[in-house]
C-alpha cells in the first residue's frame, strides 16, 4: 500500500489526529470517509463500515480532513476529495493553517486551495490560505484535478449545457467560507 506521503515524495510523519481517530474507534480511512458522509459529504456516498458519529466536539470535520490528508494515509484520490469538501465546510483559515502546520499538510492543502481559487476566484477564503501556505506543489498528476472537487450547477430553463458552471462541493448544509 502506497501512502499519500510516498506519492507526494514527502518525509513520513506520525499524525496525532490519526491516533486520536483510532482511539475513538475509527481505525482506517474507510471509517473516516463514512464519518464524513454522516457529516454531510453525501457526494461520496458508498458502502462502508457502519459508524456512529461521536460528534464534532470529540472530533471536528477539520480533524477528519487532516487525517485523510496526512502523509501516513493510504494514497487514494477520493480521500483527498473528501478532505477538500470538509476543509471548505465552514472552518476558518486560521484553524486550517494551525492544523496544516501541526500535521504538515501544506502540499495537499495548497493544491486544494489553488483549485478552490480557480473555481471560486472571488472567495477570500482561498486567497487567505494561498497567501499563508508554502508554495511547494505536488508532482504532476498525483492529486485530483480541480474539477474533481466540484459539481455542475443545475440547469435553468433556456440554459445551454455548455454554459453550466462548476460549484465547489461542501458538506450538505454548509454555505461556504466567504
Amino acid at each position: 500500500m502506497k501512502t499519500l506521503g510516498e506519492a507526494l515524495q514527502e518525509t513520513r510523519i506520525l499524525s496525532p489526529v490519526r491516533r486520536k481517530l483510532r482511539q475513538l474507534g475509527f481505525p482506517t480511512e474507510t471509517y473516516w470517509v463514512q464519518l464524513a458522509i454522516l457529516r454531510g459529504c453525501h457526494h461520496y456516498q458508498e458502502p462502508g463500515p457502519p459508524v456512529i458519529d461521536p460528534g464534532p466536539d470529540r472530533i471536528s470535520n477539520l480533524e477528519i480532513a487532516a487525517a485523510l490528508l496526512s502523509n501516513e494515509s493510504e494514497y487514494n484520490p477520493t480521500f483527498v476529495r473528501v478532505a477538500a469538501q470538509l476543509v471548505s465546510g465552514g472552518s476558518t483559515s486560521d484553524a486550517i493553517l494551525r492544523i496544516a502546520n501541526m500535521e504538515r499538510l501544506h502540499t495537499p492543502l495548497r493544491h486544494i486551495a489553488e483549485a478552490g481559487k480557480a473555481i471560486e476566484p472571488d472567495n477570500s477564503f482561498w486567497t487567505t490560505l494561498l497567501k499563508n501556505l508554502p508554495s511547494r506543489r505536488p508532482p504532476e498528476g498525483i492529486l485530483p484535478h480541480r474539477d474533481r472537487f466540484t459539481t455542475e450547477a443545475p440547469l435553468h430553463a433556456g440554459q445551454l449545457r455548455m454554459k453550466r458552471s462548476k460549484l465547489w462541493l461542501r458538506p450538505k448544509g454548509c454555505n461556504g467560507n466567504e
